[in-house]
């Protein structure tokens, strides 16, 4: 018992370590390469290699003006909301900062939903809607093998949960309370990302179909990262709640833990990933 809990111990720091580096290394990345969509119309454009015309600027400008607000306003809440709940269940000032974070992602991720479900691209200016060639669909805009491991999550969840149930001293309200986000998530996320690849669009030429694939793309992709993070961080604390002190129980759920959260962080990561959307065909 002694060497598993000393080996608990050396797995712990090994795991605030990877956790700063990680993060230290997400930082600088965004710092070298920040969201174009926290800038104008023309950082956008150029992310994307666009070729704005009046039309397509003026879409592009509109979707920025009204997602960027969604966004700001779900961290705020998400973040005030977190930190009154550390405050209110622990005392510990680590607890609350770790709850306001959590919070701001949730809350970046209900603002990213909201968001999209608000946007409106077009017909614009009264202009006709008009229909391409092509059918739209999710794999255009996204890497199909991100929503794949985001599935995944509740699924190694629930395995978890159930593998415990019937045994002496399992406090299951927690687990069954994180299963339940992580399976609200995963809808919000399917309607979210339903919503950005079937959103009516405005007519016009392949320069105006091009910015609104890259409005699409942009969207799907800030929706599936923030979302696996949300997810993943809740298969963590999934596995944590659902061990007990024996081996090797012990040993498997910690290492889920430690690799849900790496998985989570490398989602948050990859949410200002820029990807070429598919080539535009042309309107009829």
């Amino acid at each position: 018992m002694e060497s598993s809990s000393v080996a608990v111990v050396i797995m712990a720091w090994l795991f605030v370590a990877l956790i700063l580096v990680i993060i230290g290394a997400a930082l600088r990345r965004g710092w070298a390469r920040r969201s174009p969509t926290t800038g104008g119309v023309q950082r956008f454009a150029g992310a994307w290699h666009l070729r704005l015309t009046a039309e397509s600027a003026a879409v592009v400008s509109r979707y920025l003006t009204g997602t960027r607000w969604w966004r700001r306003g779900g961290i705020a809440a998400g973040i005030a909301a977190g930190a009154g709940a550390g405050v209110a269940w622990s005392s510990g000032i680590l607890s609350v900062l770790l709850a306001g974070l959590v919070g701001g992602v949730v809350g970046y991720f209900v603002g990213s939903v909201l968001a999209e479900a608000s946007a409106h691209l077009g017909p614009v200016d009264g202009s006709r809607r008009t229909a391409e060639l092509r059918v739209r669909t999710r794999h255009e805009y996204i890497d199909a093998r991100m929503l794949v491991v985001v599935v995944l999550a509740p699924i190694v969840g629930t395995a978890l949960f159930v593998s415990r149930l019937g045994g002496d001293g399992f406090d299951w309200p927690t687990p069954l309370a994180l299963l339940l986000v992580a399976g609200c998530i995963v809808a919000a996320l399917e309607l979210g990302i339903r919503r950005v690849v079937r959103r009516p669009r405005p007519s016009g030429d392949v320069d105006m179909v091009a910015a609104c694939d890259a409005i699409a793309a942009s969207a799907a992709q800030a929706l599936v990262s923030s979302g696996g993070c949300v997810v993943f961080w809740s298969l963590a604390w999934e596995a944590l709640a659902t061990t007990d002190a024996r081996e090797p129980t012990l040993a498997i759920h910690t290492w889920v833990s430690v690799f849900a959260f790496v998985i989570a962080v490398a989602f948050w990561a990859q949410r200002n990933r820029i990807e070429r959307p598919a080539a535009a065909e042309p309107v009829a």
